[in-house]
């Protein structure tokens, strides 16, 4: 199994699901995960305003269903959740719903059973399912295979995610502030130069870098660098002037190029540097 982290909804799928389709929409959204063949499961959410009445929820659910053409709808009780069960052609689909008052949302999600109804593997899932609390004013997302941790005050703004690299893209203050978190694969096949020389190459324009660093920790060689906006633009004296932190690394474990890249302001850059991306068990990496 592994470990998803969306939206602060943490929860396990088998290692073969993946996610092909997500929505950066906090107050309402989707993802979608699919095996080798087909997808396999979904998540929705939306703010509600308070705790909903899961019986009319449920009996609306039902009819809806039934009138999209879904065969012998039935219901479903599991610990914390409240479902229904019907045939969609030739394929049995299980939903369930939950409320979160953590953060004031209604929870969908759906399983298609492409063979047989495993109901251990359902069950295992559910069980899984939990909303992940802000811990220190970071927030953790585990997707793509990265596993960060971003400020609270940040939104996601921008995901790329490609088959040999990610890229997730955090900002506040109207992208005044930046967090960004990437990851590639295969660095051996075009990376030409050092990860402290590529990092320059990411590095937003407007810098002056005045500080680069390399060291070694638990065999992970990492690149770091920091430097101040130049020359100082009128915004800064509202805002605060702008500095900028990043770090590159390759993982001798996962044999991935790694990198950091924080923009932020005299006011709250040690507070924001605490953002982290973890690329093995056995390393987690601030800028």
């Amino acid at each position: 199994m592994k470990t998803f982290i969306w939206r602060q909804y943490r929860f396990e799928l088998p290692d073969d699901w993946e996610m092909l389709q997500f929505s950066r929409n906090p107050e309402s959204g989707r993802c979608a995960f699919a095996d080798r063949r087909q997808f396999r499961f979904e998540l929705n959410w939306r703010t509600v305003p308070g705790t909903p009445d899961f019986e009319r929820v449920l009996r609306d659910y039902q009819s809806r269903l039934e009138e999209d053409g879904m065969e012998g709808v039935s219901r479903l009780e599991f610990p914390k959740w409240h479902g229904v069960r019907g045939m969609q052609g030739r394929r049995l689909t299980t939903r369930h719903g939950r409320f979160f008052a953590e953060n004031q949302s209604l929870v969908e999600v759906v399983f298609i059973w492409p063979k047989d109804w495993d109901k251990a593997l359902e069950r295992r899932i559910l069980d899984s399912f939990q909303f992940q609390p802000s811990q220190d004013g970071f927030v953790r997302w585990c997707a793509f295979g990265m596993d960060l941790r971003a400020s609270h005050t940040h939104q996601l703004w921008e995901t790329n995610a490609q088959p040999t690299s990610t890229t997730l893209r955090f900002t506040a203050q109207k992208g005044y502030r930046e967090q960004r978190f990437a990851r590639f694969a295969m660095p051996e096949e075009w990376l030409a130069t050092t990860p402290g020389q590529w990092l320059h190459t990411q590095l937003p324009k407007g810098y002056r870098i005045d500080q680069e660093t390399r060291h070694e920790r638990n065999g992970h060689d990492i690149f770091s660098l920091k430097g101040l906006r130049f020359p100082p633009r009128v915004s800064d004296l509202f805002r605060g002037r702008r500095a900028i932190k990043a770090s590159a690394w390759i993982c001798p474990e996962t044999k991935r190029l790694y990198s950091l890249v924080l923009v932020s302001t005299g006011r709250v850059v040690d507070l924001e540097s605490r953002m982290s991306l973890r690329c093995c068990e056995h390393m987690e990496v601030s800028p």
